[in-house]
């Protein structure tokens, strides 16, 4: 699972991360999410799966996965509270709603994905999620 989150979920927060404009940020991170979820010959989230499949019989997995989410959301508001005091983004929504949301949307593109919803679809979905976030 640590492997996992290493090779498939940090390019995604990395995506995030690497990007100065906060708007570009957050659609470079949707997209990385799709394109992860929907690489062959993988297709959607082993963590989601584990997390859903396993949760009930192995508490490690349950942790491991809801510590990974709080982390992540946690990245998230970090940057968005930056831009917030930047004047860059709005404060409509705190960062810590914002941080959650963006973990939210990247979990459910990758299980859309697992269900085997087009890539093109989940794009075009992924770049009107970004703009939700960061309304």
């Amino acid at each position: 699972m640590e492997r996992y989150a290493k090779n498939y979920g940090s390019p995604m927060v990395a995506a995030f991360l690497a990007e100065p404009d906060i708007r570009k940020a957050v659609t470079k991170f949707c997209e990385a999410t799709v394109h992860t979820a929907t690489n062959e010959p993988r297709i959607g989230c082993m963590m989601a799966s584990a997390a859903l499949g396993q949760s009930e019989h192995v508490a490690e997995i349950r942790s491991f996965v809801a510590q990974g989410l709080s982390a992540s959301a946690e990245i998230f508001a970090e940057r968005f509270e930056k831009e917030m005091r930047a004047k860059r983004l709005s404060r409509n929504f705190s960062a810590k709603a914002r941080g959650r949301a963006l973990v939210d949307l990247m979990q459910g593109m990758l299980l859309r994905a697992k269900v085997g919803v087009p890539r093109k679809e989940l794009l075009q979905d992924a770049r009107s999620h970004a703009a939700l976030v960061l309304a």
